[in-house]
Formats: structure tokens, C-alpha cells, sequence
């Protein structure tokens, strides 16, 4: 079957996975709010996780790829011209006479997360995610014909009238984890410990250990996946040594309760006091959050019937669509307060290819 042929099959698009990770503290707001923090990150309104809307993913990238200027009217550039014709068939039109013409041939889901920074006692940070947000993003992996070789993992729930009551965790067992203390199976995030969680066998012991093995080697393929939203090879190699599997709740309550706060003042130049009202507090997503977007490619629609307009007319192909995105810088800005240096975001495509890949290395 060709790639066409394929496409075709697909309901003419083609899928892939847009990986982020800040690298400086993320804010992409919501505007104000009545709460404790003025200006708060926007997050989903049913879990409360953070979140990046697609509409500001999708701005920032058609920004980023902007070709240069003057070619929208530079028609003797012929190749300057072709270039700014195929940029408006993948974003769309942005003059106001062409916005009801066609639409853009690209587009981004709303950047979900993936992994949280978690400060730990051990290891600095450890990179936390939950079984709802693994089962969220096998799902979407799936929307984009990925295949994963990992199932989401079961950590039970702490009943209140357990006499030793625990916050479990599903971590590496290796020797080398950055985040174990010492001869024990804990962890320790913020303040709160964490214990190694094993799935019990009912049966033998030799069946427990089989059990444990491929506990262990479920919650590896997991990072492995996980950490291909990092283009950074050395910070790649650190990830499984510094990955957690926390509860929902457990997960719930960082993402609400360990992002940073920053106050900011402005100063009347002569008195060197605050000037006015300009004393605000932001909430900022720390460094090494990972995020991911599903962008979907479609064939162009950029056709115009009248013979004045043809030379405009741009045909593209989902995959030619997906190739486009290259373009993409390997680190963009998204979010406010861009001239103080805040979110600086690393990104990745993976597509089909990429996975199928990456799942032949492991098997051989």
C-alpha cells in the first residue's frame, strides 16, 4: 500500500505526537482570578491539571514559521512567494479577505501533561505522572496509530483503616535509582514518603518473582516511551532513574500544590518604591514539565477557481503537511513574561515510523 493509498485509508490524515519540555518556568495563562494567585497557569477544568490550549500551541508555531518578509506580494521572488503560499495553505489565511477561503491544513490538540517535577530527598527531582494520565496518553497515542507495549499500572488505594497506612509508588527497582534511600524501598517527595509497590502473587514465590519482573520491566517500556518527549539525549538517559508512578490523587495534589510562585513588583524610578498597584503574584509551571499535543495534518485546501488567484493554489499531502512542521525551531517560547526568559520549551515530532522503530530496538 503507498503512502497515498494509506492516507486515504486514514480518513486523509496523518497523525503525529508533539512532544514539549520546558526548559525555563512555564507560564501559560488564564488571565486573572480571585483566588490566592493573581495571575494562575491555565489548567482543565476537570482534573485541574496543567495545560497549554491548542490555539496558543498552534499561534506560536505558525509564528515560528513565518517565512521572511514581503513575501506575500514579492510575486517576481518566485520561490520566496511559493514559500509563503505553502505557509498559509498549513496555518491558514491571515488576511482578513482570505479567512473565510479555506482553512489550515494542521492542526494541535490542546498540550496535555505528561510528567511533573517533583522536588525529591534523593536525586534532586524525581519526573511523576499517574495511571489516568498514562491511560490518557496511550489513548491518544492510539488516535495517531501508535502502538504501545507497556499496560497501565494498579496501585491500590490507602484505606483509612489500614493500622500502617501507605502512600505507594511504582519506581525502579534498579540498584542505581537516583531516587531510593538508602537499603529501603521508599522514596521521599516534598515531605511526604512514598513506598515501593509490589503486585503480590497469590501463588509460588518463582511466580511472584515472574510477577515482579515484568512489573519492573512494564514501568521501563513506560519511561522509555515517556522519555522520548526529551530531544536532550544525556537528560533522555536520566529519566528512567528519576521516574515515579504516583496515585492519582497523590499526582493531583503536586500538579495543584508544588507549582512555583513568583511575586512581581514594578518600581517608581524615583522613590524606588512600588509603583501604584503594581504588585502581583504569578504561578509559573517549573522546569522539566513534559507535555505532549497530538497534531493532526490534512490535505491543503488552499484551491482558488479564479485564473487571477491559481498561482496561489498549493497542493500538499497529509505527510507533506507533517514533513512542513520541521521547520518547527527545536526550542520555541510559549506563554507570558517571553522577555524575562520564561517559557523556553524544547519540542519533538514523533510520528508512526518513530515508535514502530523504537519498538524493533527493544525486541532485537
Amino acid at each position: 500500500m503507498t503512502n497515498e493509498q494509506t492516507e486515504k485509508a486514514n480518513g486523509k490524515s496523518v497523525k503525529g505526537i508533539l512532544f514539549l519540555h520546558a526548559l525555563t518556568p512555564l507560564h501559560p495563562g488564564s488571565g486573572s482570578a480571585l483566588g490566592a494567585v493573581d495571575l494562575p497557569v491555565q489548567r482543565e477544568r476537570h482534573t485541574q491539571w496543567p495545560v497549554i490550549t491548542g490555539s496558543s500551541l498552534k499561534g506560536v508555531i505558525r509564528d515560528e514559521c513565518r517565512p521572511e518578509k514581503n513575501g506575500e506580494t514579492d510575486e517576481k521572488n518566485q520561490e520566496r512567494f511559493k514559500e509563503y503560499q505553502k505557509w498559509l495553505a498549513v496555518f491558514g489565511p491571515e488576511s482578513k479577505e482570505e479567512s473565510s477561503a479555506h482553512a489550515g491544513a494542521v492542526n494541535f490538540t490542546d498540550a496535555r501533561i505528561l510528567a511533573f517535577p517533583v522536588r525529591s530527598l534523593k536525586g534532586v527531582f524525581a519526573w511523576t505522572t499517574s495511571p489516568a494520565v498514562l491511560l490518557r496518553f496511550k489513548r491518544d497515542l492510539q488516535i495517531a496509530g501508535i502502538s504501545t507495549q507497556w499496560t497501565i499500572p494498579d496501585l491500590p488505594k490507602v484505606s483509612k483503616n489500614d493500622s500502617d497506612p501507605k502512600s505507594w509508588a511504582l519506581f525502579s527497582d534498579d540498584d542505581d535509582s537516583a531516587l531510593k534511600i538508602a537499603e529501603s524501598d521508599q522514596i521521599v517527595l516534598e515531605e511526604f514518603d512514598f513506598t515501593q509497590y509490589k503486585q503480590p502473587s497469590p501463588e509460588n514465590k518463582t511466580n511472584e518473582k515472574k510477577t515482579d519482573e515484568k512489573k519492573t520491566n512494564n514501568i521501563t517500556l513506560i519511561a522509555s516511551d515517556i522519555s522520548q518527549a526529551i530531544p536532550h539525549e544525556e537528560t533522555k538517559k536520566t529519566f528512567p532513574k528519576h521516574f515515579a508512578i504516583l496515585s492519582d490523587d497523590d499526582f493531583t495534589y503536586f500538579v495543584r500544590n508544588a507549582t512555583e510562585v513568583a511575586t512581581r513588583i514594578q518600581l517608581n524610578p524615583d522613590t524606588k518604591t512600588v509603583k501604584g498597584k503594581a504588585l502581583f503574584s504569578e504561578e509559573l509551571i517549573p522546569p522539566e514539565t513534559l507535555f505532549y499535543s497530538i497534531a493532526i495534518a490534512e490535505e491543503s485546501k488552499r484551491h482558488f477557481e479564479k485564473e487571477t488567484d491559481t498561482a496561489k493554489n498549493v497542493s500538499l499531502t497529509p505527510s507533506d503537511v507533517i514533513k512542513y512542521l520541521e521547520k518547527v525551531p527545536q526550542y520555541i517560547q510559549l506563554g507570558g513574561d517571553a522577555t524575562i526568559g520564561k517559557g523556553f520549551c524544547a519540542k519533538k515530532i514523533c510520528d508512526k515510523k518513530y515508535f514502530e522503530e523504537l519498538n524493533k530496538k527493544r525486541e532485537g
